[in-house]
């Protein structure tokens, strides 16, 4: 479908001659999850030899999408968070120099995913929901903007882990759509004299330099359960008072849909939020740090998202937030190390 779509609109798509045909077993991948750099490999090869003007890759079922475009002589990743980002600026953009925006235009992302994109959002004057993880969230929220009068209309909506929805075509994440309007994002901005690359540096000028990183600890055997339990446990009675160097401003506990203000310990009930064991630490500067026990697999996922202040010098705010990002994954290492 990503062929044959892209194909109408008359867009020359080269598709990886060892991927064409379906194969269960995935040869050429370690993971055919676009997720991974590895599954966009023999892609970005393809993609040198062409000089293609972008690559794309999606997971068997075409609901995740992965990207690479051309940067300096050679094609850069792009990661989860930055497409949603250039995505949902693209499309606001667009809406407004149309006059298409609906009366209540509404974006919805998770609450894991970077906070960069409500930046972008409230920029172009659209409202920003968070859900919990999981594209059936994202949908859920549409069915309650539906039934609402005069509520918000669903314009877009997104997850890091590369899901995206445009419109209301579907109630999932849906690579299809998602690869057309990602073409039509590139396009427009090489059309403006500049590269994507080129556009997401702007917004990072602009909004604040962003860095996300998710790291994962698995707790094998009979004894993981009880582990993981005591460690989010822990974080509940005990939670940090700073993390990665920057102090936490906000404790939010998804399982009882609480927030507590650190500096004067009131609270708020967290609206429109389903309960789930799920923390999160809110840090000075738009930062947070998100930790959740896995429903599948025996393990806990840490996402930390810094951010840096909105400056030109982009190669000090990259050196001064990833020095940040390295700081804080030691630190939760060091947690998740206190329970075994």
């Amino acid at each position: 479908m990503v062929e044959r779509v892209l194909g109408e609109l008359g867009i020359r798509v080269l598709t990886v001659p060892e991927q064409r045909e379906p194969d269960g077993d995935f040869p050429t991948v370690e993971f055919p999850n676009p997720e991974e750099a590895s599954a966009l490999k023999l892609a970005v090869e393809l993609g040198r030899r062409e000089h293609a003007d972008i690559v794309m890759g999606t997971d068997p079922d075409a609901d995740r999408i992965g990207i690479a475009v051309p940067d300096g002589g050679d094609f850069k990743l792009i990661t989860g968070n930055q497409l949603g980002v250039l995505l949902a600026d693209y499309l606001f953009a667009t809406h407004r120099e149309l006059v298409t925006m609906p009366r209540r235009p509404a974006f919805v992302k998770t609450i894991v995913t970077t906070e960069l994109q409500r930046l972008v959002a409230e920029k172009y004057g659209v409202e920003c929901y968070d859900t919990l993880t999981g594209f059936k969230w994202i949908a859920e929220k549409m069915r309650e903007f539906e039934a609402q009068k005069d509520g918000p209309t669903y314009v877009a909506g997104d997850e890091e882990s590369y899901g995206y929805l445009l419109g209301t075509y579907v109630r999932d994440k849906d690579a299809v759509t998602a690869a057309v309007l990602t073409a039509e994002m590139a396009l427009y901005h090489v059309s403006q004299g500049r590269s994507v690359v080129g556009r997401l540096n702007e917004i990072y000028q602009e909004l604040g330099y962003f860095q996300e990183e998710t790291i994962s600890h698995y707790f094998p055997g009979q004894e993981g359960k009880a582990t993981m339990e005591r460690l989010m446990n822990l974080l509940r009675d005990q939670p940090p008072e700073t993390l990665g160097g920057s102090a936490v401003v906000e404790v939010r506990d998804f399982q009882s849909l609480s927030a507590r203000r650190v500096s004067d310990s009131t609270t708020r009930r967290i609206e429109g939020i389903t309960s789930s064991n799920v923390l999160q630490f809110v840090l000075e500067g738009n930062s947070t740090v998100s930790c959740r026990p896995s429903g599948t697999e025996p393990k806990i996922k840490f996402y930390a998202s810094v951010a840096g202040a909105p400056t030109r010098d982009l190669a000090k705010a990259r050196a001064d937030v990833d020095a940040r990002v390295k700081r804080l994954s030691g630190e939760i290492k060091s947690i998740i190390a206190t329970v075994g």
